[in-house]
């Protein structure tokens, strides 16, 4: 449990504005600002925002209440998820909850396979020098600055994910129900990504959940482009490559640009263009619409 004076110091730590901001575009009008609201389909601006109420609400809609309840609508957070987010924006520890044996366990597998995906991560950035070379002869200069904002990195060939993440005391289960690796019907494990460039997909709060990997050389019997199958973590369809690195400078111009592939985010992105995401080939879903539209209208 959360006691009221902790939430209070975290609220009153937290201004209402500058946390609105940072996923809709706010405008100052006389002592209140204006926004898009994000709970509806909305033309004009129609949500209030109250410094010194610290406060919202939308006037055709409804939706209205205080940061925490912002957060809890906006980004589908949990009342303790909520007061978390913003107690570590500035820096206010919150306890940990105590949670039924159920939850626990849930929360355990769940854990689990994040560090899978974080290990996979590293993984794959140790390797991208072993493509730097090819990508700079075709044409693809990323920057620095681009392979860390999006942790670009490069699945090489002969199974050595499964090498070498097992070897590090990875659980081979947790590779495999994350998609790192695939089970034969034989019962042995592989490689799922094998000599290709690694994109991975963030969700909004910074979690990495899946991956896109594009071939260097033509592979038979495999597409350009392959993604992460179903997982716990990762579903096809309902995500937009780059928006956890675009989402700011989405709410802050109230647009994006939806491209096609992973290289053209990149590519805006290296030469400033940051409110772009892409929908990596597929054709634009109902839910990656719905995901934008908590940014921008």
């Amino acid at each position: 449990m959360i006691d009221n004076e902790l939430r209070d110091r975290i609220k009153d730590a937290n201004d209402i504005v500058d946390v609105i901001g940072e996923f809709v575009t706010l405008r100052k009008r006389g002592i209140n600002y204006l926004g898009i609201c994000p709970f509806h389909p909305d033309r004009t601006p129609s949500m209030t925002v109250s410094s010194s109420r610290q406060s919202f609400k939308c006037f055709v809609c409804g939706k209205g209440g205080d940061v925490i309840e912002f957060l809890q609508e906006h980004e589908n957070m949990s009342f303790y998820e909520a007061v978390s987010w913003l107690g570590h924006r500035v820096g206010i520890e919150v306890p940990k909850p105590v949670l039924t044996d159920e939850e626990a366990a849930k929360n355990r597998e769940r854990e689990a396979q994040r560090i899978a995906m974080k290990g996979a991560v590293a993984f794959f950035e140790k390797h991208l020098p072993e493509a730097q070379l090819y990508l700079h002869e075709r044409g693809f200069n990323l920057t620095d600055k681009v392979i860390k904002d999006f942790r670009i990195g490069y699945a090489p060939e002969g199974n050595l994910a499964k090498k070498e993440m097992l070897a590090a005391g990875f659980s081979e289960r947790k590779l495999v129900e994350v998609d790192i690796l695939k089970e034969s019907d034989k019962g042995f494990t592989f490689d799922t990504f094998k000599d290709r460039i690694m994109f991975p997909f963030f969700d909004v709060k910074g979690n990495i959940n899946g991956f896109t990997g594009r071939w260097l050389t033509t592979q038979p019997n495999s597409g350009k482009y392959i993604n992460t199958g179903d997982t716990p973590l990762f579903k096809k369809g309902t995500q937009l490559f780059g928006l956890y690195q675009a989402r700011t400078a989405i709410a802050r111009y109230d647009r994006a640009y939806v491209v096609e592939g992973q290289f053209d985010v990149l590519s805006l992105s290296a030469v400033g263009v940051c409110n772009v995401v892409a929908t990596s080939g597929t054709a634009l879903t109902p839910e990656q619409i719905q995901l934008l539209g908590r940014f921008t209208r």
